[in-house]
């Protein structure tokens, strides 16, 4: 069986905590790590037993996902998703 994808995801907001269970259902992926602003999302991460990021250049810089799912509000989509390609 081939390995399972490293899903970081970007926002937990509505759409990205919908986006931690999809991951968590899945027999494809496993949850990498959880980034956002917000220190209320380090909760999500303790629960999921995954390291949590304040910005997306720590996450870099410390552990490549294979994988990203941008879930932060809609203007700041370009911002983040640009910065994902560049690294």
């Amino acid at each position: 069986m081939k390995r399972k994808i490293k899903v970081a995801v970007v926002g937990i907001g509505l759409m990205g905590s919908q986006h931690l269970i999809a991951i968590k259902n899945s027999k494809k992926a496993d949850l990498h790590s959880i980034v956002d602003i917000n220190e209320r999302s380090r909760a999500h991460a303790k629960k999921f037993k995954v390291p949590f990021y304040k910005n997306s250049s720590a996450l870099i810089k410390n552990n490549k996902p294979d994988a990203v799912i941008v879930a932060t509000p809609n203007q700041f989509h370009e911002k983040h998703t640009i910065s994902f390609f560049k690294c």
